[in-house]
């Protein structure tokens, strides 16, 4: 089972962060990163999301 999830940061170091992290869990599908939230209310509303970091 793959969980999906999402970052959204306004800190490119701390994007880039979390992604190495989600990249070393094997179950973890990262499907998309955003630096402004406001950018990632349509990528919610089309896509099932478990995990915001």
């Amino acid at each position: 089972m793959e969980i999906n999830c999402i970052v959204v940061d306004d800190e490119l170091p701390a994007i880039q962060l979390i992604e190495d992290y989600i990249n070393r869990i094997s179950f973890l599908k990262l499907l998309k990163s955003f630096t402004n939230g406001i950018e990632t209310i349509p990528f919610l509303q089309s896509n099932k999301i478990d995990i915001v970091f």
